[in-house]
């Protein structure tokens, strides 16, 4: 009874997340992409951002609504670590890991087959009736076979949809849940915390640098 009440905690946060993302795209289209981040150093980031709440928004409620829509994207990590706090909790400690990769992606692609072919309809529609773009008989090839053809960008699937990145990374991460539980179980939840957060700043610290030195702007 606890496990089900907490997946379905997992479950309505998850829904929360993707109407965060859902909405952040929505008014990525409202501004025109008139700002999203980047790494000119986070004064130039802001000064974008107030400009573009003004022009956009106005001065009024709508610009805390803009302001929250526009940030929307941090909806991403939290529904990137719910994919992989379920992975972790649906893990039955006397599985084969094989046994637990394949009942886990499958839930990942039947989906995902499925949503290509309902864009290869409407892309092939679209393409005769107004003439929109359609790629190529390989990356449909590519996408109804994935993953034989797999990449941890998903360069090959974007030829199709943009959005189609984030396949191949809930993949792996279902693919690495079940090493990070056993790390969990192994260094308790003070050290792993400390590990994996160290781990993180140093990514974002290293990304920062190294954007520091191509745009010659950090602050």
């Amino acid at each position: 009874m606890e496990n089900k009440a907490r997946f379905a905690w997992i479950e309505i946060l998850r829904v929360v997340s993707a109407f965060g993302i859902l909405v952040y795209h929505t008014s990525l289209y409202y501004t025109h992409y008139a700002f999203t981040p980047s790494p000119n150093g986070l004064l130039a980031n802001w000064q974008t951002l107030v400009t573009v709440l003004v022009d956009k928004f106005g001065l009024s409620i709508n610009t805390l609504v803009g302001f929250v829509a526009l940030f929307g994207f941090q909806f991403l990590d939290v529904f990137i670590l719910l994919i992989g706090l379920a992975s972790v909790l649906s893990w039955r400690g006397d599985e084969i890991y094989f046994d637990y990769l394949k009942r886990r992606c499958l839930r990942v692609l039947w989906p995902f087959w499925l949503a290509v072919l309902f864009t290869l309809i409407l892309t092939v529609l679209q393409h005769y009736l107004v003439g929109g773009y359609l790629a190529g008989a390989w990356y449909w090839f590519v996408a109804f076979t994935y993953p034989l053809a797999y990449d941890f960008h998903g360069t090959l699937l974007q030829n199709i949809s943009g959005p189609w990145w984030f396949v191949p990374f809930m993949l792996a991460v279902v693919a690495v849940s079940p090493f990070m539980l056993r790390k969990l179980e192994c260094w308790g939840i003070k050290n792993f915390l400390l590990f994996f957060g160290l781990l993180t700043f140093s990514y974002r610290l290293s990304w920062l640098l190294t954007s520091h030195r191509l745009t010659g702007n950090c602050f």
